[in-house]
């Protein structure tokens, strides 16, 4: 047993460095209907669910990240810590061709996901620019984020902070062809900052658990734009854009005390989101023809919330099978303002005026079968979707839509079907696994066992001593 146990401490030191998030298999495939230490160790509601006796740890099968989590109980203070982010990308490379008679060299550098060939030849003008650029360097890697969480819980009581960063690239290209130079950039970089805090209260007839998050993020976009034809001539185009976001979320849930086998519980959400956009702004320079030179700018804000009522029923029937589901019906309202757009400082567009209503309801189904009781269980998930009902209204000073009434969409019907597994190689050492069986849309059936082996099979190991 011990030989076993430092094994699987290896195997659970390799895939720490090679992993991605803190959400169990079996609560992703579930739909949150049934959840796992890995849910809970970090929850400001259910960390006093985990009771390490020396310390709670895990991580998940990937490949391209660094995701791992860790707890331990000192005294009455419990404390956790989850990381979680993709290994940095950074890339560069010079490419020189021959065509025409001219020589052309063509220059990238970046880091994160990198520009596709379409995206270059945007950027430069013309059709077949990105040939001359590194062909192995294009269109590789995905956005690259990371985050850092800490939970401090006293008793009931729980609080955490987290603090996370999100790039979808940065990059800079240049093509020459000895005449002619021309320049490309692209920055764009979000900081995301969160304070989480909960309690549980305990009643004749129930229990409440009420929760309070509050957010701040900040994204900044920024692109620049520098073409010279060889001469005097040189245009620079520079865009930037700035996203403030104050967002809060009150949660609160109610689980009803009953002696027998069915369980009730009811939540309610009300979340809220303030987005500013400070100033965008489009700045344009002609060194040789100062007439074109301009600058646009607009403000920009939108206001989202959405209040959710979840009702939710489980029950088992002795001590090797459960059923649970839960009811949805989300309301979401979306407002967006943008105010009088300037060019030059002179007002160009009026303001305009959106308001989008929401209404979505869904179905969520589990089902968890204690094969081997404390050893190996089978896990299935379903959600069914109805659809949803919106209404939009749009205004500006010129023109007002007609579509102000209620409109069903039907495109969103669908069903979705998961299954897994969680394996107990010793005790608090756990396996945990999910794969996507079918989904069922407005396109037709999609089957995993199609394409099996590109089929997305997670696998995440826990350790709890």
């Amino acid at each position: 047993m011990k030989q076993i146990k430092h094994l699987l401490a290896a195997v659970f030191a390799f895939v720490s460095l090679v992993s991605f998030a803190q959400e169990s298999k079996t609560s992703e495939l579930t739909y949150d209907l049934f959840t796992t230490d890995v849910d809970n160790f970090m929850d400001v509601l259910e960390f006093s669910q985990v009771k390490p006796e020396k310390f709670f740890a895990f991580s998940e099968f990937t490949s391209n990240g660094l995701n791992f989590g860790f707890a331990k109980q000192f005294g009455s203070l419990y404390t956790g810590l989850y990381v979680d982010g993709q290994l940095p990308r950074f890339y560069s490379g010079t490419n020189v061709t021959e065509d025409g008679g001219k020589t052309y060299t063509a220059t990238i550098s970046g880091n994160g996901p990198s520009p596709s060939a379409a995206t270059v030849d945007n950027c430069f003008g013309a059709a077949g620019s990105s040939a001359y650029f590194p062909e192995s360097i294009l269109d590789k890697g995905t956005s690259e984020f990371s985050t850092v969480k800490m939970l401090f819980g006293f008793n009931r009581v729980g609080v955490s902070l987290a603090f996370s960063t999100n790039s979808s690239g940065s990059y800079q290209m240049t093509l020459s062809d000895g005449d002619t130079f021309k320049s490309y950039s692209y920055k764009n970089r979000s900081m995301t900052g969160t304070l989480n805090a909960g309690t549980v209260i305990s009643a004749e007839k129930y229990i409440w658990k009420p929760r309070l998050a509050v957010t701040y993020s900040h994204d900044a976009l920024s692109t620049e734009s520098i073409d010279f034809d060889g001469t005097k001539t040189q245009t620079i185009f520079l865009q930037s854009s700035y996203l403030t976001n104050l967002s809060a979320s009150l949660v609160s849930v109610w689980e009803f005390i009953s002696e027998s086998a069915l369980k009730q519980s009811l939540k309610l959400s009300l979340t809220g989101y303030n987005y500013f956009y400070p100033e965008v702004t489009s700045l344009v320079t002609d060194s040789s023809n100062p007439t074109l030179n301009s600058e646009t700018s607009y403000k920009k804000s939108r206001l989202n919330l959405y209040f959710t009522p979840t009702y939710i029923l489980k029950t088992s029937f002795g001590k090797g099978f459960e059923l649970a589901g839960k009811v949805t019906l989300q309301s979401s309202f979306d407002r967006t303002f943008k105010d009088t757009e300037y060019l030059n400082g002179a007002p160009q567009a009026n303001p305009t005026d959106s308001v989008l209503v929401t209404i979505t309801p869904w179905i969520d189904l589990a089902a968890r079968w204690q094969v081997v009781p404390e050893k190996l269980s089978l896990n299935f998930g379903s959600r069914l979707l109805f659809g949803n009902v919106l209404r939009y209204k749009y205004d500006s000073v010129l023109y007002t839509s007609a579509n102000d009434n209620w409109t069903f969409f039907y495109s969103d019907f669908g069903c979705t079907l998961r299954t897994g597994l969680t394996f107990a190689f010793a005790k608090g050492i756990i396996l945990d696994s999910s794969m996507e069986v079918f989904t069922v849309d407005n396109t037709g059936a999609h089957s995993s066992f199609d394409d099996f082996w590109n089929t997305s099979i997670k696998l995440q190991l826990s350790v709890k001593m």
